[in-house]
């Protein structure tokens, strides 16, 4: 074990703990996972406790040894969701790739910002690039104000509380007044766009992906230097990037 101090340390046997349920797929005793771990029976008693507690592990009536809990369970399906996500709407990026010769993204929400999970890049010299994985504040982009949008109010409010709203720009909206008119308008149209409010010289648009309740689970857009993504495309290009991301929402189970 790597030597390590307090809550990572913890954190860390308790991580080691479920990979060795997870890999033996049979139920295991204090003595033994004490011996996998190289630690006192006393600790890996008391990390099981947190680990029963949490629901990650179970303790059989039987045997009273351990198991893997349903908690894992939810872990995976929310995973699987993700993969699922993905693999759905990577065609569709494609497909928005080739329509409009710029960059698309797919990204999800997370608290107050959205995080990217796909991208496919412009086969043009210049324009935008990502990572999967980079995080950008959901109220001056596109793909966050497209899901901002199409969330309930009181989900929205929640995701935007306690929000410092920093102008990235001279364009950026900074206060609630701002983002809910903002919001109302991508709602109405279908689409949100970023008038270069998180990056000057870069324009994006964006429309939020519905699962089958008709919740916001995503968003599909683009992005590309404003010189080549004037207002006027915006407008041409926004019903179309809605109707990728109205199939994209169909192929998740919504019928709306």
């Amino acid at each position: 074990m790597k030597t390590l101090r307090g809550g990572a340390r913890t954190l860390e046997r308790g991580l080691a703990i479920l990979d060795i349920l997870a890999q033996t797929q049979r139920p295991m005793g204090v003595t033994e996972l004490a011996e996998r771990l190289d630690l006192d029976k006393s600790t890996v008693h008391r990390l099981l406790t947190t680990l029963v507690r949490g629901g990650y592990a179970r303790q059989e009536s039987h045997t009273r040894n351990y198991a893997l809990g349903a908690q894992v369970l939810v872990l995976y399906d929310a995973f699987q969701e993700y993969l699922d996500l993905r693999k759905i709407c990577r065609p569709l990026l494609r497909e928005m790739t080739d329509i409009t010769k710029e960059t698309s993204h797919l990204a999800v929400l997370s608290g107050a910002n959205i995080v990217f999970v796909d991208w496919i890049s412009t086969p043009q010299v210049m324009g935008v690039r990502t990572v999967v994985g980079r995080s950008e504040p959901a109220w001056c982009t596109a793909l966050g104000k497209a899901i901002l949008a199409a969330l309930p109010g009181d989900d929205r409010d929640a995701a935007l509380r306690g929000t410092d709203f920093k102008a990235y720009t001279d364009r950026t909206p900074v206060t609630l007044d701002a983002m809910g008119a903002e919001l109302e308008v991508s709602a109405n149209r279908g689409w949100a766009l970023d008038n270069e409010e998180f990056l000057l010289g870069v324009r994006c648009i964006a429309s939020a992906v519905l699962d089958r309740a008709g919740y916001p689970v995503a968003a599909l857009g683009i992005s590309a230097p404003a010189i080549r993504l004037n207002i006027a495309r915006c407008r041409k290009l926004g019903p179309q990037i809605n109707e990728l991301a109205r199939r994209a929402s169909v192929l998740l189970g919504y019928s709306g």
